[in-house]
């Protein structure tokens, strides 16, 4: 794979970059669904995140139904609204119970396909397989996940709706046909590749609702020092999302990654970087896809 990026103002310019990979076949889905959202979600307080941190959870769960399903369900929808030039097309994984249980709620994570991929990514990689065995274990709480698809992948970012469109129409749209947690602690946002970028630029950006951010083998880096400097300074002390970031040993662009880890720790912000063996390939994120569940899920353990 090869891409190119250049760094960009925070306001006006984002990176272009290419990534290369063969893309799945697309998908028939369904008629788009119109969804007019009503206001956003109110950014709750989380305690204070040191460098590898578990924030509270608020309490999602109700009392279990005893049900005992160990398969969870994929929905696919489309979502339309006025304002955007196409509907934006996301597939939903519901876990185990998720239906026989309707007075639970459930922590969301939004996951982001790379450059010249789509949503289904995230499911070759073995998503479904690894999250299902790890809640059959005990060893992660069960969440809710939503797999948009960014349809020009190749657009300049600074041209591109498609960060728009995850906060003003998908994150309206699931709190409106699904049972997520109201809580920012119960949100997170992570992506491979170029949706590690969008991942990075949408959480930091809207850090009112996401507590958790992961960057997996991000390609460049996605603020000027001075842009990200300005907009870490607005971030109250004890409300800093988590933060994940890691690459393979030998991606080609480990030196990228490097450059925004010392940014990050010029600006003292707390966050994880792990290096593994392994590429800029799918290779390396199916090896990574139990930590990366792990990681996500661990503010949202199982009330006693």
């Amino acid at each position: 794979m090869h891409l190119r990026v250049a760094a960009f103002f925070f306001s006006t310019l984002l990176a272009s970059f290419w990534v290369c990979a063969c893309a799945p076949a697309v998908q028939t889905l369904q008629t788009p669904t119109a969804f007019e959202p009503g206001p956003l979600p109110v950014a709750q307080t989380p305690s204070p995140a040191p460098l590898v941190v578990s924030l509270p959870s608020a309490t999602p769960s109700a009392t279990p139904s005893g049900c005992r399903a160990v398969h969870g369900r994929i929905e696919q929808e489309e979502i339309s609204r006025a304002g955007f030039p196409i509907p934006l097309r996301v597939t939903i994984y519901l876990p185990p119970c998720y239906g026989e249980e309707p007075g639970r709620r459930y922590p969301l994570l939004i996951l982001l396909h790379g450059q010249s991929q789509d949503e289904t990514l995230w499911m070759r990689l073995g998503l479904v397989d690894e999250m299902e065995r790890l809640i059959a274990e005990g060893e992660i709480a069960p969440f809710i996940v939503a797999m948009p698809r960014e349809e020009y992948y190749l657009q300049e970012p600074s041209e591109s709706f498609f960060g728009r469109a995850l906060i003003e129409l998908l994150l309206p749209w699931i709190d409106h046909t699904y049972r997520t947690s109201p809580q920012r602690a119960d949100r997170a946002i992570g992506g491979i590749s170029r949706g590690a970028f969008w991942a990075t630029r949408v959480g930091w950006e809207n850090w009112q609702m996401f507590a958790s951010i992961g960057a997996h083998s991000l390609p460049a880096v996605p603020f000027y020092e001075v842009a990200f400097r300005d907009l870490y300074k607005t971030i109250p002390e004890n409300q800093r999302p988590r933060y994940y970031m890691d690459h393979g040993v030998l991606d080609g662009y480990l030196g990228d990654a490097n450059d925004w880890h010392n940014l990050l720790v010029k600006y003292m912000v707390a966050h994880t970087w792990v290096s593994s063996p392994g590429e800029h390939s799918e290779a390396y994120w199916r090896d990574q896809m139990e930590t990366y569940l792990r990681w996500y899920a661990a503010p949202w353990k199982e009330q006693p």
